[in-house]
């Protein structure tokens, strides 16, 4: 018969408690309500000698007489955890009562509260210290809940009828009082409470890109010209956006209109009649018909219809590796030349150089490339297969130790049977290693499930390894469907794209700039420390050696790759450059 090794005395896992906070509004966060929630979790948890994790769950400001906490909120992300394993089961969940759980009608509040409870979960409401334990809760428990949950629910929907009326009366109001300090940016609330003021400066700049838009001009080319003539914006610190500028040109606001709304099914409907003079008039609404008729002219004439295809592959992947912004596809028609990709920030004019990259030149590289690099072995490297190991050897480990304590386990009980006056002491060992086995059980389960998840990862991107593949040799038909399922296929194996346009050339100029502006006279560093880094970076400046095109893509579980694209042919490279901690540069094809 095989002997055990000796075991160490080893002592249970601690049970574990977790706090959940609801909170209406964040004036309660403000106060006390949070605090006072906190400490009454710590104080269970010490009193009951549970182990409180940090990692609390709370939800500020979400509903829970409409489910919000639930479906969107931190109490759904940890019932989500409860039902994955993450959370193991006898935890304890601390709320400060039932109603920070739900307020929703009492059959869906019913069946939230026993489905935590199922699930292997006990709940304490902290402010009456009462517990419902999974799996022993008695039926005057279920009552209790019914009536606190009921209770809450009446509440909130009496709440809920209260402020509908009452914002209700402020809508048929509209026309004589204002309903909230909320409005458009260019007014602010009136001192006395009934209208609202005009910022005249704001104003200027809202009449400015109507006019802009009634000579033709369309919202991009506007934003163009408001971050070039550097006029503040009504917030946003990163210059005007085309977005922005086609919302104020469309917003009603602008004729003093305001339309109510309310919020339903999570978003916000029309509700009651519009308020024409709600705001102060800024726009004579015969000028704003005129610019909503221009804009409809230039969408479906002078612009022409949009193709059938999809013209960029990298859309939302391809960043600008000087400024971090997104590179966009520009087409310039027919007559003016061909599609670029171009820095965001650059054609607005803000805080990038203008470095266009014709794009079926970039397209053509970086197909190329990943024609001819291992995507499968990228896809199936660290850290999944080092975690893979590392959840193997765990598994390995504790598999052996459940053996061990079931055997441990049997020959106790043996022993325990078979004493005429029954040990305390070997039924308390007994049910230490019952508490073990339980514990070691739940790892076993959680490490299994992590173990078939990254099994499935693994032909998951084995899948994907060899349909980019596919779909890149048959790309050059230009079909729709063959194009939307490479963009699809790239977006499934890579992270990211850093596009260099002009090479190192704009960080050696902005290096060159740096090192001057802290050379004496203007720094204070002395001019021999600085001038010979200067010399050499003017160097590489003057062959073109640093402005050669490259680009930079991390696909996923892989480190950065550094592409250079000889000038003469996209299709073939100068280097590579694997970015692992320690630079791996790669040249022909053969490491060095």
């Amino acid at each position: 018969m095989h002997n055990p090794a000796p075991l160490r005395e080893t002592r249970p896992l601690p049970t574990l408690a977790y706090s959940y906070i609801r909170m209406s509004t964040e004036v309660q966060l403000k106060g006390d309500s949070l605090r006072r929630q906190l400490a009454l979790s710590e104080e269970y948890a010490a009193s009951k000698g549970l182990e409180l994790v940090t990692e609390g769950y709370s939800d500020i400001g979400v509903s829970a007489f409409k489910g919000d906490n639930v479906r969107t909120g931190a109490l759904g992300q940890f019932l989500e955890k409860v039902n994955d394993g993450t959370i193991p089961k006898g935890s304890y969940l601390l709320v400060e009562s039932l109603d920070r759980l739900t307020r929703e009608s009492i059959d869906t509040a019913i069946t939230l509260f026993l489905s935590i409870l199922r699930a292997g979960i006990n709940i304490v409401t902290l402010l009456d210290r009462r517990e419902y334990i999974a799996g022993l809760a008695n039926f005057s428990d279920i009552i209790y809940s019914i009536v606190v949950m009921q209770r809450a629910h009446e509440e909130s929907l009496t709440k809920s009828e209260r402020i509908s009326a009452v914002w209700g009366k402020k809508r048929n109001a509209a026309g004589m009082r204002r309903m909230t300090s909320n409005c458009p940016a260019w007014l602010v609330p009136a001192v006395d409470g009934i209208g609202f003021d005009v910022n005249e400066e704001r104003v200027a700049v809202v009449q400015k890109i109507f006019a802009y838009a009634e000579s033709g001009i369309g919202s991009y080319a506007i934003s163009r010209l408001l971050n070039d003539a550097n006029i503040d914006t009504f917030g946003s610190e990163n210059g005007w956006y085309t977005s922005y500028i086609t919302k104020i040109l469309t917003n009603r606001a602008v004729v003093g209109e305001f339309q109510p709304h309310r919020k339903t099914d999570g978003g916000r409907v029309a509700d009651g009649p519009v308020a024409e003079h709600y705001f102060p008039r800024v726009i004579e609404p015969e000028l704003f018909d005129r610019v909503q008729y221009a804009r409809r002219m230039r969408k479906t004439g002078a612009a022409g219809r949009k193709g059938n295809t999809v013209s960029n592959l990298f859309s939302s992947l391809a960043l600008c590796g000087y400024c971090k912004s997104k590179m966009t596809y520009v087409d310039p028609g027919s007559r003016q030349g061909r599609p670029n990709l171009i820095c965001t920030a650059a054609r607005r004019r803000l805080s990038c150089e203008r470095y266009p990259w014709r794009y079926a030149d970039f397209e053509q590289s970086f197909l190329a490339f990943v024609r001819e690099i291992d995507v499968q072995g990228l896809l199936l490297q660290e850290p999944n297969n080092s975690r893979r190991a590392t959840v193997a050897s765990l598994l390995s480990k504790l598999r052996d130790r459940e053996f061990q304590l079931k055997e441990e386990f049997e020959k106790l009980l043996e022993l325990h049977l078979g004493m005429p006056g029954r040990s305390s002491l070997l039924r308390e060992k007994i049910v230490e290693i019952e508490t073990q086995k339980a514990s070691i059980g739940d790892e076993i389960d959680t490490l299994e499930a992590e173990e078939r998840s990254l099994i499935a990862s693994d032909i998951e991107y084995k899948v994907a390894a060899e349909n980019i593949r596919n779909a890149i040799a048959d790309i050059a038909s230009g079909a729709y469907e063959l194009r939307s399922k490479v963009a699809q296929r790239i977006r499934a194996i890579v992270d990211i794209i850093y596009v260099y346009p002009a090479g190192l050339l704009p960080m050696h100029r902005r290096s060159i700039e740096f090192l001057k502006s802290i050379t004496k006279p203007n720094g204070d560093v002395e001019p021999d420390e600085t001038a010979l880094v200067i010399q050499q970076l003017e160097m590489q400046i003057a062959d073109q050696k640093s402005a050669v095109k490259s680009f930079a893509v991390r696909f996923r579980n892989s480190p950065m790759r550094i592409v250079t694209v000889k000038s003469a042919n996209p299709l073939e490279f100068e280097q590579q450059i694997i970015a692992d901690g320690i630079l791996n540069i790669i040249r022909g094809g053969e490491a060095h």
